[in-house]
């Protein structure tokens, strides 16, 4: 697999639920996808995310694309009528916590950082967690970081 390949499949997730679960507790490890609280029907989230954010295609409705110039998040929706959670796969570089902030805001939403385990809280260390996981993306693929090319 090329470098290149690499670069494009790998992703920072991040998963969408409408509520926290401590994943540290008893009840927790007994947990199935069905347990969670539901973030709604389907197509009622489709329209209110495609509202927040216009440039979000759901062309196909188990899994929307939001893409720019900076960084690419797909949503992973699922096929599912009730979504019982969503997940981000993001790509790219910039700050998407920012998008994720508005989408969590709007929503009513958590969002928990799969590299981390722990919830975004919309700061100085989520940044952080998202550049981790770009060092860790150039260092597997044999891209320079930025202080290597300076």
């Amino acid at each position: 697999m090329s470098n290149q390949l690499l670069f494009q499949i790998m992703s920072w997730d991040v998963f969408l639920m409408s509520k926290k679960i401590d994943f540290d507790s008893p009840e927790s490890q007994q947990m199935q996808k069905e347990d969670l609280p539901s973030l709604g029907k389907k197509e009622e989230i489709i329209q209110k995310l495609t509202q927040l954010l216009p440039d979000l295609d759901y062309s196909d409705t188990s899994w929307g694309l939001l893409r720019d110039n900076i960084h690419s998040i797909e949503f992973n929706t699922g096929a599912e009528e009730v979504v019982a959670s969503i997940m981000l796969h993001i790509r790219g570089g910039g700050n998407p916590a920012q998008i994720i902030e508005k989408v969590c805001t709007a929503m009513g939403w958590y969002a928990l950082d799969c590299s981390t385990g722990e919830y975004l809280q919309f700061d100085q260390k989520d940044q952080a967690s998202f550049e981790a996981w770009q060092g860790f993306r150039d260092k597997i693929v044999g891209r320079p970081s930025d202080e290597e090319q300076a």
